[in-house]
Protein backbone atom coordinates (compact mmCIF):
# COMPACT_ATOMS: atom_id res chain seq x y z
CA UNK A 1 0.00 0.00 0.00
CA UNK A 2 1.07 3.58 -0.97
CA UNK A 3 2.37 6.05 1.95
CA UNK A 4 0.60 8.94 2.21
CA UNK A 5 3.35 11.03 0.90
CA UNK A 6 3.52 8.67 -2.11
CA UNK A 7 -0.29 8.93 -2.72
CA UNK A 8 -0.02 12.85 -2.61
CA UNK A 9 3.00 12.86 -4.77
CA UNK A 10 1.00 11.05 -7.45
CA UNK A 11 -1.97 12.95 -7.37
CA UNK A 12 0.24 16.26 -7.81
CA UNK A 13 1.86 14.91 -10.68
CA UNK A 14 -1.91 13.57 -12.26
CA UNK A 15 -3.29 17.16 -11.40
CA UNK A 16 0.00 18.24 -13.60
CA UNK A 17 -0.84 15.98 -16.32
CA UNK A 18 -4.18 16.97 -16.65
CA UNK A 19 -3.71 20.52 -16.82
CA UNK A 20 -1.49 19.96 -19.39
CA UNK A 21 -2.92 18.07 -21.90
CA UNK A 22 -6.26 20.16 -21.61
CA UNK A 23 -3.98 23.36 -22.31
CA UNK A 24 -2.79 21.53 -25.46
CA UNK A 25 -6.09 20.85 -26.54
CA UNK A 26 -7.93 24.25 -26.08
CA UNK A 27 -8.95 25.86 -29.64
CA UNK A 28 -7.59 29.48 -30.96
CA UNK A 29 -10.31 31.92 -30.06
CA UNK A 30 -12.47 33.18 -32.87
CA UNK A 31 -16.19 34.22 -33.09
CA UNK A 32 -18.85 35.64 -30.61
CA UNK A 33 -19.25 35.06 -26.81
CA UNK A 34 -21.16 36.50 -24.10
CA UNK A 35 -20.37 37.77 -20.79
CA UNK A 36 -21.74 38.80 -17.01
CA UNK A 37 -19.98 40.80 -14.45
CA UNK A 38 -19.98 42.09 -11.22
CA UNK A 39 -17.58 44.74 -9.64
CA UNK A 40 -16.45 47.34 -7.20
CA UNK A 41 -17.05 51.27 -8.50
CA UNK A 42 -14.17 53.71 -7.29
CA UNK A 43 -16.24 56.81 -8.05
CA UNK A 44 -14.10 60.31 -8.50
CA UNK A 45 -16.52 63.03 -8.88
CA UNK A 46 -13.87 65.86 -9.21
CA UNK A 47 -14.41 69.44 -7.56
CA UNK A 48 -18.23 69.12 -7.23
CA UNK A 49 -17.81 69.98 -3.73
CA UNK A 50 -19.18 66.79 -2.83
CA UNK A 51 -18.05 63.70 -1.01
CA UNK A 52 -18.25 59.84 -1.93
CA UNK A 53 -19.80 58.43 1.04
CA UNK A 54 -20.37 55.01 -0.21
CA UNK A 55 -19.02 53.90 -3.37
CA UNK A 56 -21.11 52.04 -5.65
CA UNK A 57 -21.12 48.44 -7.41
CA UNK A 58 -20.96 47.84 -10.82
CA UNK A 59 -23.02 45.06 -12.40
CA UNK A 60 -21.67 44.22 -16.60
CA UNK A 61 -22.82 42.55 -19.64
CA UNK A 62 -20.99 42.25 -22.76
CA UNK A 63 -21.44 40.73 -25.98
CA UNK A 64 -18.85 40.84 -28.47
CA UNK A 65 -16.30 38.86 -31.16
CA UNK A 66 -12.98 37.31 -31.44
CA UNK A 67 -11.69 38.45 -34.79
CA UNK A 68 -8.42 36.16 -34.23
CA UNK A 69 -6.76 34.98 -30.79
CA UNK A 70 -5.21 39.25 -30.87
CA UNK A 71 -7.82 41.09 -31.13
CA UNK A 72 -11.75 41.59 -30.40
CA UNK A 73 -14.43 43.92 -30.35
CA UNK A 74 -17.18 44.18 -27.73
CA UNK A 75 -20.57 45.92 -27.12
CA UNK A 76 -20.73 46.66 -23.44
CA UNK A 77 -23.28 47.70 -20.74
CA UNK A 78 -22.37 49.02 -17.63
CA UNK A 79 -24.55 50.04 -14.33
CA UNK A 80 -23.61 51.49 -11.23
CA UNK A 81 -25.81 52.02 -8.92
CA UNK A 82 -25.50 53.02 -5.06
CA UNK A 83 -23.27 55.61 -5.17
CA UNK A 84 -24.29 57.93 -1.88
CA UNK A 85 -22.70 61.64 -1.90
CA UNK A 86 -22.67 64.29 0.67
CA UNK A 87 -21.94 68.03 0.43
CA UNK A 88 -18.58 69.09 2.09
CA UNK A 89 -20.38 71.41 4.49
CA UNK A 90 -17.01 72.76 5.45
CA UNK A 91 -16.91 75.10 2.49
CA UNK A 92 -19.96 76.90 3.21
CA UNK A 93 -19.96 79.97 5.91
CA UNK A 94 -23.73 78.61 6.59
CA UNK A 95 -26.03 76.10 5.51
CA UNK A 96 -29.79 75.18 6.87
CA UNK A 97 -29.38 72.41 8.93
CA UNK A 98 -32.70 70.97 8.18
CA UNK A 99 -31.54 70.29 4.42
CA UNK A 100 -30.93 66.67 3.21
CA UNK A 101 -26.89 67.08 2.53
CA UNK A 102 -26.60 63.49 1.10
CA UNK A 103 -27.76 62.65 -2.45
CA UNK A 104 -27.66 59.37 -4.48
CA UNK A 105 -26.29 59.06 -7.72
CA UNK A 106 -26.51 56.37 -10.40
CA UNK A 107 -24.78 55.59 -14.00
CA UNK A 108 -25.66 53.43 -17.37
CA UNK A 109 -22.87 53.06 -19.84
CA UNK A 110 -23.49 51.83 -23.33
CA UNK A 111 -19.93 51.45 -24.96
CA UNK A 112 -18.00 49.98 -28.06
CA UNK A 113 -14.56 48.75 -27.78
CA UNK A 114 -11.50 47.21 -29.35
CA UNK A 115 -9.70 44.94 -26.98
CA UNK A 116 -6.26 43.81 -28.08
CA UNK A 117 -4.75 40.39 -26.23
CA UNK A 118 -1.91 38.20 -26.11
CA UNK A 119 -2.68 34.68 -25.53
CA UNK A 120 -0.12 32.46 -23.57
CA UNK A 121 0.78 29.31 -22.31
CA UNK A 122 -0.99 27.60 -25.30
CA UNK A 123 -4.35 30.01 -24.92
CA UNK A 124 -4.84 29.17 -21.64
CA UNK A 125 -4.13 32.31 -20.38
CA UNK A 126 -4.34 35.64 -22.08
CA UNK A 127 -3.60 39.31 -20.74
CA UNK A 128 -5.35 42.53 -22.78
CA UNK A 129 -5.82 45.72 -23.24
CA UNK A 130 -9.21 48.14 -23.89
CA UNK A 131 -10.00 50.87 -25.77
CA UNK A 132 -13.62 52.27 -25.97
CA UNK A 133 -16.49 54.94 -26.20
CA UNK A 134 -20.13 55.65 -25.40
CA UNK A 135 -22.74 57.20 -24.05
CA UNK A 136 -22.86 57.60 -20.16
CA UNK A 137 -26.50 58.20 -18.37
CA UNK A 138 -26.66 60.19 -14.98
CA UNK A 139 -29.48 59.91 -12.99
CA UNK A 140 -29.27 61.74 -9.45
CA UNK A 141 -31.67 62.12 -6.60
CA UNK A 142 -29.87 65.99 -5.82
CA UNK A 143 -32.08 69.09 -6.86
CA UNK A 144 -31.02 69.97 -10.20
CA UNK A 145 -32.31 71.60 -13.47
CA UNK A 146 -31.78 68.15 -15.01
CA UNK A 147 -31.73 65.25 -12.94
CA UNK A 148 -31.45 62.76 -16.12
CA UNK A 149 -28.60 64.02 -18.89
CA UNK A 150 -26.12 61.55 -21.42
CA UNK A 151 -22.64 62.00 -21.71
CA UNK A 152 -20.04 60.80 -24.17
CA UNK A 153 -17.37 58.86 -22.26
CA UNK A 154 -14.05 57.29 -22.77
CA UNK A 155 -13.12 54.30 -21.63
CA UNK A 156 -9.32 52.46 -20.86
CA UNK A 157 -8.76 49.06 -18.95
CA UNK A 158 -6.84 45.70 -18.81
CA UNK A 159 -6.66 42.82 -17.66
CA UNK A 160 -6.28 39.23 -17.61
CA UNK A 161 -8.55 36.13 -18.26
CA UNK A 162 -8.25 32.13 -17.82
CA UNK A 163 -9.52 29.94 -20.15
CA UNK A 164 -11.31 26.98 -18.42
CA UNK A 165 -12.28 25.35 -21.50
CA UNK A 166 -12.99 26.26 -25.38
CA UNK A 167 -15.67 27.66 -23.96
CA UNK A 168 -16.12 29.16 -20.37
CA UNK A 169 -13.24 31.78 -19.66
CA UNK A 170 -12.89 33.77 -16.31
CA UNK A 171 -11.59 37.17 -16.21
CA UNK A 172 -10.23 40.19 -13.71
CA UNK A 173 -10.00 43.57 -15.01
CA UNK A 174 -10.04 46.75 -14.54
CA UNK A 175 -11.85 49.91 -16.59
CA UNK A 176 -11.60 53.30 -16.22
CA UNK A 177 -14.48 55.88 -17.70
CA UNK A 178 -13.75 59.43 -17.77
CA UNK A 179 -16.48 61.95 -18.79
CA UNK A 180 -17.59 65.50 -18.45
CA UNK A 181 -20.05 65.97 -14.93
CA UNK A 182 -21.74 69.09 -14.33
CA UNK A 183 -18.77 70.91 -16.50
CA UNK A 184 -16.09 69.00 -13.97
CA UNK A 185 -13.62 66.38 -14.84
CA UNK A 186 -15.15 63.13 -13.40
CA UNK A 187 -13.82 59.49 -13.64
CA UNK A 188 -15.61 56.22 -11.80
CA UNK A 189 -13.26 52.79 -11.64
CA UNK A 190 -14.40 49.70 -11.89
CA UNK A 191 -12.31 46.33 -10.69
CA UNK A 192 -14.59 43.32 -11.91
CA UNK A 193 -14.83 39.61 -12.36
CA UNK A 194 -16.44 38.52 -14.92
CA UNK A 195 -17.28 35.32 -16.54
CA UNK A 196 -17.60 34.51 -21.03
CA UNK A 197 -19.37 31.83 -22.78
CA UNK A 198 -17.71 31.97 -26.48
CA UNK A 199 -19.55 30.17 -29.08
Amino acid sequence: MLSYQHQRKMLHKLLIFFVLTTSFVLAERSGPYLGIGYGYGMYEPGNRITKVEEQPYNIRLTAGAYINENLSVELGFAEFGGAVLGYDLSNYRTFDSTANTTFDESFRVFSVSTLAHYPFYHNTFDVFGRFGAGSLGWRTSKEVANSETDHPVLIFGGGASWRMSDMFSMILGYDYYSFKLEGTNTSIGSAYLSFEAQF
